[in-house]
């Protein structure tokens, strides 16, 4: 019996983005064998129990730690700005202004001032993982 990462996330309660990491890590195989489901029904009783989450987080170093906990999830917005200005050819600029009239365009957002800084803010961001990105830190 052999099933899909989807009928394997339907039938463990697991997400799929959890699945394409496990193959990817050559934990279970794509599509999921036999010998994987005891690996599966194991990782199904675990899953989301704060318990066991608790005991597989402190063999995390504490900078990783801090990491993990300090990710703020971007909303929509923050996500289009992020990717507006990371994905900018070599080269070529973008004004804030351009971004801000795209948002109201796009989201039907009136531009306010926090909009504005919100868009500097995801600037920056974008400065600062491309400079890792070439010092090869990202």
């Amino acid at each position: 019996m052999s099933m899909t990462l989807d009928e394997a996330s339907k039938h463990f309660g697991l997400p799929v983005l959890l699945l394409n990491e496990l193959v990817k890590d050559n934990k279970i195989d794509n599509p999921i064998t036999p010998d994987d489901i005891d690996y599966l029904t194991v990782l199904q009783g675990l899953w989301g129990k704060a318990k066991w989450a608790r005991f597989f987080y402190m063999g995390v170093p504490v900078r990783d730690r801090k990491a993990v906990t300090d990710k703020k999830v971007m909303s929509k917005v923050e996500k289009y700005i992020f990717n507006r200005f990371f994905n900018l050819p070599k080269g070529e600029r973008l004004s804030t202004d351009k971004v801000a009239v795209e948002l109201r365009e796009r989201f039907g957002l009136s531009l306010k001032s926090e909009h504005r800084l919100k868009i500097i803010e995801m600037r920056k961001k974008v400065k600062e993982k491309k400079r890792k990105m070439r010092e090869g830190g990202a």
